[in-house]
């Protein structure tokens, strides 16, 4: 594992959303971004003070909050990025996004309500400082670059190995820190602006300092990754019982987190709106609306707490995590594939003597076999016939142009829809 490969997703930059005017109730609508924010929209749904949101446009991704009044609080799960953390603040009709790096660079990202007027001046991004004349870099200290690294990674590995306890992700954190100290102050702040994702130059200077720095930051990873084996108990000869510990204090240990059953399943349903809309881009609104309502029933068994850990993953587990919720719910797997297949139409395409390709589409069993001249196809009770020339379905003849690319018969549940090169076939 490349040392630039590590943690890239988790140091793209953290949302925040930040405006100033009066609170409403409702900060749920559509809202469409212009300026740096044009070409994609955000759709807002508050329920109580449960906040869902939809992105859209040049982004694809969900936001899962909390509101109170005219601020909010969550995630930001970005498809094939990352997830990250935001706060937000909105006005009656303008919504600002502010991206933040880790190394605290500032993009501002206007938004306005849908139907409301846009301002006729684009917000300004922060000015920059005057030049000033080349003054000596400050003296760094390494331990309090040491310290701001390990912030930087705690922040980092919080987001990556969320699914791990808080002492794994420490330790993790710790094997970093000390993979990294014998590198210089300067070395080290290199890491913190970067993100801990330095480039390729920035990797051949610290392995200079520390050489094979690349193959140790690769341990630790593989250590988070890999659970450690329980090693065999070692055989021991009889001796007195050990005192029994005391029972823990329930006043010491803060009691878990109790998760809302209504807040989980919503914030799953809308990060399967997104994930069911990619997956199947040829489904109608209503076949898409039953595959989520299938994967929600599907999922249905898992706790809480791992329904809500596959709405902040996107419904996309690794393979570790699938077995698991194999165990937890058998057959989990196959429902949730079910759910989607069922909206799969069955195709068979075959290639005429002319060149031009046929596809069948619908229906359940699909069988062909080559005649004379092209194809029979027959899918369940009905038989097709097709050759360069003419077209047969169940009986009827329709003759077909002279000359043409595609061939399309799509079989739905009140009968054929036939076209030719993206046109109707004339009847005969």
């Amino acid at each position: 594992m490349r040392l630039t490969n590590l943690l890239s997703a988790t140091s793209v930059a953290v949302l925040a959303m930040a405006a100033a005017s009066a609170a409403r109730a409702d900060i749920g609508g559509q809202y469409t971004g212009y300026g740096e924010g044009a070409g994609t929209t955000i759709d807002l749904v508050q329920t109580g003070t449960a906040l869902n949101g939809v992105i859209g446009g040049d982004v694809d991704g969900v936001l899962l909050g909390t509101a109170t009044g005219d601020t909010a609080t969550g995630v930001v799960l970005l498809f094939d990025v990352a997830k990250f953390p935001f706060t937000a603040v909105f006005t009656g009709s303008e919504l600002r996004i502010t991206i933040t790096g880790v190394n605290g660079q500032q993009t501002l990202i206007p938004f306005t309500l849908d139907g409301a007027a846009a301002p006729t001046t684009l917000p300004t991004a922060p000015t920059k400082p005057a030049p000033q004349p080349p003054q000596a870099p400050p003296v760094l200290d390494h331990a309090a670059v040491t310290e701001a690294l390990r912030a930087l990674l705690t922040g980092l590995v919080a987001i990556e190995f969320d699914d791990q306890p808080p002492a794994a992700q420490a330790g993790f954190v710790e094997c970093l820190i000390g993979v990294t100290a014998p590198l210089s102050a300067e070395e080290l702040q290199m890491l913190v602006d970067t993100g801990f994702n330095p480039d390729d130059a920035m990797i051949v200077r610290f392995d200079r300092t520390v050489p094979g720095i690349d193959a140790a930051v690769a341990a630790c990873f593989t250590a988070a990754d890999v659970p450690a084996e329980t090693p065999p108990p070692v055989p021991t000869k009889p001796g007195p019982a050990p005192a029994t510990a005391p029972a823990p204090d329930p006043a010491a240990t803060p009691p878990p987190v109790a998760l809302d059953d209504a807040v989980v399943d919503g914030n799953l349903r809308t990060v399967l709106v997104g994930v069911v809309a990619a997956e199947l881009p040829d489904a109608t609104d209503e076949q898409r609306t039953a595959v989520v309502a299938c994967l929600m029933a599907a999922v249905a068994p898992l706790p809480a707490a791992d329904r809500q850990h596959l709405a902040d993953i996107g419904f996309e587990p690794d393979d570790r995590e699938a077995a698991r919720l194999e165990a937890l719910v058998p057959g989990i797997s196959m429902a949730v594939q079910d759910c989607l297949l069922a909206y799969e139409p069955v195709r068979t395409s075959v290639t005429l003597s002319n060149g031009a390709t046929v596809t069948v589409e619908g229906g359940v069993n699909h069988m062909f076999e080559a005649i004379d001249g092209g194809y029979r196809i027959a899918v369940d009770a009905t038989d097709i016939v097709v050759t360069a020339t003419e077209l047969v379905v169940s009986g009827a003849t329709t003759p077909l142009p002279a000359s043409f690319t595609e061939l399309v018969v799509a079989i739905t549940d009140t009968g054929f829809a036939i076209t030719v090169d993206g046109a109707p076939l004339p009847a005969n």
